[in-house]
């Protein structure tokens, strides 16, 4: 059964910040750059550490400066030095991180001084892996013994101009994916489902007025990326372009005082749909209302089967931020004030569809109310949300449907815990009704040099349809994981930053009961269930 999972997982990210680089020479030492390149693609713990390199000073005053800054993303599973040697697809002998998502990678850049700005013309490289010698990624993959592996390069330019007043941005990039073999044999190839794409990015900024009072600033944004391209697993720089597909953005801000305008048009195009929204937004003191219209429409495609559809859908939104509407009410932290909501907000939507077939065309219509609120208080961080839906479908008939979501974490000393819950019901004018519920919770400790031990529990209920159905569905599954991480105590009692050892335990329960009636009688039923269950135990050291 599918497992909800609501935690927002963060992501431990260490990313140098290149130091200001001196002026150049034009002619540059190539086994001083060459060194720096090769270490910070190879090593993604050495580029982490470096610092942007700063070459000799000429003894003439030039424009241009030259910058060099690696850059590593390593999940806190990796610590600084545990990696594993990847087998044939390694590559100019790199180490790689197993134990979470890792890249590494270093971005080169030329900056020539202009009067009232600059440019700067860039070229990044970086390599990724994912988390494949996790327990989670094992039991879930459809290819367990696999690493999936990500090439990116991309070559850029930034201007800035009449004081930075305009700026200008382009980029285009290359991407190469794979899957590479954990251990390697003389079945597997070094290298499978390989995949590669394309993409550019335009971006234009200006700042048509920038006073103390007024303000008026205007951004046009175009993005291309063919449906192979994928950034899975690499390291950010200052790429413009994200997913598959093509969009073209244009937004425009106005500012009087404390009174803030905000206009924008949006057009995407995917692999299946395509799309356009407007909004319009008018906020004042960090109360703000807001006004959306989108068109969304269906692509035939000849290899996948969708009915074609189109819509329109309409939104209201009203938000309150207690931060920008009274930052010092919204600090504090004892009494009835520490309870107010630091974020709040309504929105109301209408939706309008229309489905094609070989008879007439079928419309619907859905309206919907959801309500959000955001606290901050003594005993940790709050989010509830509820939303309520009523569709009338031509051919489907009428339903309605409420979702209510509750989510709570806190810190307790070196204990992190969290836990949430999200109900559904929905009810259709032809007697079905459906229930879903899902709940889940998390402990985690970690403490300075001590070992990681995280906790998590999660339970799913659904049953579709009711007493008065021809079919009924009862289903319930539980999943339990347990983590515990003894790298950083070998680390320091062995002086050594290479070492890893941890161990995974997870189990999945499930069950389920159905019945099928007819004419009140019960002609089938039966239950049925399984069950998985995972230990997994990794140790690494680097021998060389």
């Amino acid at each position: 059964m599918h497992r909800l999972e609501i935690l927002n997982k963060a992501a431990v990210s260490a990313n140098e910040a290149a130091s200001p680089a001196a002026n150049a020479r034009r002619r540059v030492n190539a086994a001083m750059l060459g060194g720096a390149a090769l270490a910070a693609m190879c090593c993604p713990a050495a580029a982490l550490a470096q610092e942007a390199v700063e070459l000799p000073q000429g003894t003439q005053a030039a424009p241009e400066q030259f910058e060099v800054t690696p850059s590593a993303e390593i999940g806190a599973a990796c610590g600084t030095g545990a990696g594993l040697q990847i087998g044939a697809g390694g590559g100019l002998g790199q180490t790689l991180c197993p134990y979470a998502d890792t890249s590494a990678g270093l971005d080169v850049a030329s900056r020539f001084d202009l009067p009232g700005g600059d440019i700067r013309v860039s070229a990044a490289f970086a390599r990724g892996t994912d988390e494949s010698l996790t327990l989670d990624r094992q039991m879930q993959s459809y290819r367990p013994g696999f690493v999936r592996e990500g090439t990116l390069a991309s070559l850029g330019m930034k201007s800035s101009l009449f004081d930075e007043n305009l700026k200008i941005e382009s980029e285009i990039g290359w991407s190469r994916n794979w899957e590479t073999p954990i251990a390697a044999t003389v079945l597997s190839p070094a290298r499978e489902n390989q995949a590669t794409g394309f993409a550019q990015a335009h971006k234009i900024d200006a700042k048509l007025i920038d006073g103390r009072k007024l303000g008026w600033t205007v951004s046009a944004e175009m993005r291309r990326a063919s449906d192979d391209y994928r950034l899975d697993h690499v390291s950010r720089f200052d790429r413009l372009f994200a997913a598959p597909g093509s969009s073209d953005r244009l937004r425009t801000t106005f500012r009087a005082g404390d009174v803030k305008v905000k206009a924008s048009f949006n057009s995407s195009r995917f692999q299946f749909t395509r799309s356009q929204s407007r909004k319009l937004s008018l906020s004042y003191a960090g109360v703000g209302i807001g006004f959306s219209q989108s068109d969304r429409a269906s692509i035939p495609n000849e290899f996948v089967t969708i009915s074609q559809s189109r819509s329109r859908s309409q939104r209201i939104n009203l938000e309150f931020d207690l931060y920008s509407a009274a930052p010092l009410l919204a600090m504090e932290d004892t009494g009835f004030k520490s309870l107010l909501p630091k974020h709040f907000s309504v929105g109301f939507e209408t939706r309008h569809g229309m489905r094609f077939g070989s008879a007439s065309p079928a419309t619907s219509v859905r309206k919907s109310l959801d309500v959000m609120g955001l606290w901050t208080t003594p005993i940790g961080d709050s989010l509830v949300n509820f939303t309520s839906e009523n569709t009338a479908d031509q051919l489907r008939g009428d339903s309605s449907s409420t979702q209510f979501l509750v989510s709570h974490s806190f810190n307790l000393g070196d204990w992190a815990i969290s836990g949430d819950a999200l109900v559904v019901d929905q009810r259709s004018s032809v007697g079905s009704g459906d229930q879903s519920a899902f709940y889940s919770a998390s402990a985690s400790y970690r403490s300075k040099g001590g070992p990681k031990v995280e906790l998590r529990l999660g339970q799913d209920q659904l049953q579709f349809g009711d007493g008065g159905n021809d079919f009924t569905l009862r289903d319930s599954s539980v999943q339990a994981e347990l983590r515990i991480d003894m790298s950083p105590v070998l680390q320091r009692r062995l002086q050594r930053d290479d070492m890893h050892l941890a161990l995974e335990m997870q189990v999945n329960l499930n069950s389920s009961d159905y019945e099928v009636r007819y004419l009140d009688e019960v002609i089938d039923a039966g239950s049925d269930g399984f069950s998985r269950k995972g230990v997994m135990l990794t140790f690494a050291m680097d021998l060389r």
